[in-house]
C-alpha cells in the first residue's frame, strides 16, 4: 500500500509551467488591459494574454514554448498560432481623415446604433480597410447587410463610378468579377448614406491550401437618420401678421405694411416632406417670428 501511494505522488501532474521561449512577434501580458507583462510561470487555472504584434507569414508560425518536471522528467507543451487581423475604421468626426482619434473613437459607438450619420445623398465618408495578413493567397471579401436602400459603398470618391461596389444585400470579393477595393495595408472606401436605416459592413478574410481554415473578420453597425421638416407655423398678431400682394407666390413678400392680402397665421407645410411645398395640401406661407 505504502509502495502504491509513493507511485501516485510521483505520477500526479505539475500545477505550473514555465515559459521556455516565445515567437517575437508575441507579447504575453498577466491580464486584458497590457498593465503587467508576463514572464516565468504560469498556475494552474491562471490566464496569460497573448498579443500579435506583426502579421505571420505562415500558418502557425508563431510558438510559445512551455516547460515543467514530472516524474523527474522534463516534459514541454508548444503553442502554435498565427497572428493576423483585418479592421475597420469610419471618419468619425467627418474630416475626410482616418487618424487616432478617429480609432480611439470606435470604443465609444453604440452597439445599437454604430456608426451614427445623418442621411445625405452624393455625400461620401471615409472608411478604412486595416490589413495585416502575411499569409499568401486567400479571399478578401466585403459585405453590406442592412435596410434595402439606406446605404452605398463607393470604391472612391471621384464621383465618376457608374456603380457603387455594395449596396445592402451584395457581398464582393477582391480580384473577383473585376472588383478591387484594396490598395495596401490601408485601402480607403466610402460610405454614402441614402435614407433612414441600419447597415453592418463585415470585412473577412479565409485563408487557402494550408491555411485554409484560418480567417479574420471585421464588422462596423452603421446608422442612418433623416430630418424632415413637416411644418411650421404660427399664431400671432402684430409684427407677426404677414401681407402678400394679390394670389402670387410670395414674389413682392413684405411685412404689416405692404400688400394687400394679410396672412394672419402663416405656415411652412411640406405634406409628403419631399422638399416641393406648391403641391396640392403643402403651404408656402413664409413664417415670421418675434425675438422677445
Amino acid at each position: 500500500m505504502e509502495d502504491d501511494k509513493k507511485m501516485n505522488a510521483r505520477r500526479q501532474p505539475s500545477s505550473s509551467a514555465t515559459l521556455a521561449s516565445s515567437s517575437q512577434k508575441l507579447a504575453l501580458y498577466t491580464d486584458s488591459c497590457k498593465t503587467d507583462s508576463f514572464s516565468g510561470s504560469v498556475h494552474a487555472g491562471d490566464a496569460v494574454y497573448v498579443e500579435g504584434l506583426a502579421p505571420s507569414t505562415e500558418p502557425y508560425a508563431e510558438k510559445l514554448v512551455w516547460q515543467w518536471t514530472e516524474d523527474n522528467e522534463t516534459k514541454s507543451l508548444t503553442n502554435a498560432l498565427t497572428v493576423l487581423s483585418v479592421r475597420l475604421f469610419p471618419d468619425l468626426d467627418s474630416d475626410d481623415d482616418v487618424d487616432d482619434s478617429d480609432v480611439a473613437g470606435l470604443a465609444s459607438l453604440s452597439s445599437e446604433y454604430g456608426w451614427l450619420m445623418p442621411a445625405s445623398t452624393n455625400v461620401l465618408r471615409k472608411l478604412r480597410l486595416r490589413t495585416d495578413v502575411g499569409l499568401s493567397g486567400g479571399a478578401y471579401t466585403l459585405t453590406l447587410s442592412g435596410d434595402a436602400g439606406a446605404f452605398k459603398v463607393w470604391a472612391d470618391n471621384s464621383g465618376t463610378n457608374a456603380e457603387p461596389l455594395l449596396a445592402c444585400g451584395q457581398t464582393v470579393t477582391n480580384g473577383v468579377n473585376g472588383v478591387s477595393f484594396l490598395s495596401g495595408d490601408d485601402s480607403d472606401l466610402y460610405v454614402e448614406a441614402l435614407s433612414n436605416g441600419t447597415a453592418t459592413v463585415t470585412y473577412s478574410y479565409d485563408g487557402e491550401g494550408v491555411a485554409s481554415n484560418i480567417t479574420a473578420a471585421a464588422w462596423l453597425k452603421m446608422t442612418a437618420f433623416k430630418v424632415n421638416l413637416l411644418e411650421v407655423g404660427f399664431s400671432g398678431s402684430g409684427e407677426h401678421i404677414l401681407k402678400k400682394t394679390g394670389g402670387d407666390t410670395w414674389t413682392n413678400d413684405t411685412y404689416t405694411c405692404e400688400g394687400d392680402r394679410v396672412i394672419n397665421d402663416p405656415v411652412w407645410k411640406d405634406m409628403n416632406l419631399d422638399g416641393d411645398v406648391s403641391e396640392i395640401d403643402d403651404t408656402n406661407d413664409p413664417v415670421c417670428f418675434k425675438v422677445v
